[in-house]
């Protein structure tokens, strides 16, 4: 309980803007949707691996997706310190794992590759400090570095370096034949 509230403590600085006091704190858990998932998140979270517990994490992730359109699995690891300027539309499966003071706007997809035949699932691991822009989609198995920045609309399969850029998407254009 002692790490959850710490965890908490952390989670809300970067919702506070500088700005500090009750009524800040207060406003932030009454109002700012990226916090209260967050905190939805930490509690499904704390349950996975419990014994009995466990069960609820599926209720957990349908509330998240009920009241903000989002899909996070509880056994995805996110650091502390996660701001979420617009919560809507965000997927984070659940091998997903994001360091410390990532911020991650709307319509974000961290997600797997593979899991055809023999192939396992991979999930990218998203360093800290990393800013990832609206529409953007991170799959499989990559590091996306510290300090990076990931482009709006940017479609990322492969390992960002540290302080790295990310953006663009290169679509192949073919010809259709119709019948």
């Amino acid at each position: 309980m002692k790490q959850f509230i710490k965890t908490v403590k952390l989670d809300i600085k970067p919702y506070t803007f500088g700005h500090h006091g009750l009524m800040t704190i207060l406003m932030i858990c009454l109002f700012c949707r990226g916090f209260q998932m967050l905190l939805l998140h930490r509690t499904g979270a704390g349950l996975v691996g419990k014994q009995f517990l466990w069960r609820f994490c599926p209720a957990i992730e349908w509330l998240i997706g009920f009241l903000f359109a989002c899909e996070i699995r509880c056994s995805a690891e996110l650091g502390t310190g996660l701001l979420f300027p617009h919560p809507t539309g965000i997927v984070i499966g659940e091998g997903v794992v994001v360091e410390d003071n990532v911020t991650i706007y709307q319509n974000v997809t961290l997600g797997a590759r593979g899991g055809l035949g023999k192939n396992k699932l991979q999930y990218p691991s998203i360093a800290s400090n990393v800013i990832v822009y609206a529409n953007s989609v991170i799959a499989g198995g990559i590091r996306v570095g510290a300090n990076a920045i990931i482009g709006a609309s940017a479609l990322v399969l492969e390992d960002v370096p540290s302080g790295g850029y990310a953006f663009g998407l290169k679509a192949t254009i073919k010809q259709m034949s119709v019948n």
